[in-house]
């Protein structure tokens, strides 16, 4: 932080493997017990990382992108297709400059931003999706059905990794996760 100019911004990343990932979240959850600095990306919260209580998990973000000629000739080589570039990042920035930047067994009033965690997952008759924030950062499994896809809640469905959604309304429990009632809100913003 001392190195930081005063409306500078520090981006750390990596290419997404599970090791490495798992230490920048620890690293993240360190430098947001120091009051001088502001995590502005991705996270939607300043509780600690859920990202990593399962030992298989880690969180991150992908992109799709056109390879350039010499990558898909490797790709040719090796017989793979990299069509999707996966990446663990956060960007910071000093307090001072960062402007203002429950899973507990019962229904959720949702009014906030959640981070898409997960690609969609397609089931019979409905979509679901990993999301992280909420007021403690929680990590909640949501769902809605496809007969109850409507205009409030039409961006649920386009919803991509680590893309943010805006819920208002109730989240009714459901199991072990969460489902978007028909008059919940969804509403999308692209990161």
């Amino acid at each position: 932080k001392n190195r930081l100019s005063p409306t500078g911004r520090l981006l750390v990343a990596e290419p997404a493997l599970r090791e490495t990932a798992r230490r920048l979240i620890e690293l993240r959850d360190q430098l947001l017990t120091d009051p001088d600095v502001a995590l502005l990306w991705p996270c939607c919260h300043c509780a600690n990382c859920q990202g990593i209580l399962a030992e298989n998990d880690w969180c991150h973000g992908t992109e799709v992108w056109e390879r350039p000629d010499w990558i898909a000739q490797i790709d040719r080589e090796i017989g793979s297709k990299k069509e999707r570039l996966n990446y663990a990042a956060l960007l910071y920035a000093t307090k001072d400059s960062a402007g203002t930047a429950s899973a507990s067994g019962t229904n959720i009033t949702s009014d906030t931003t959640w981070r898409v965690v997960s690609d969609p997952i397609i089931e019979r008759g409905k979509r679901l999706l990993y999301l992280c924030g909420g007021p403690t950062g929680e990590r909640i499994r949501a769902t809605a059905l496809e007969r109850h896809l409507s205009e409030k809640n039409r961006d649920f469905f386009a919803a991509r990794r680590y893309d943010l959604l805006r819920i208002e309304g109730t989240l009714e429990k459901k199991g072990d996760g969460f489902r978007l009632s028909p008059e919940t809100t969804a509403t999308l913003r692209r990161s």
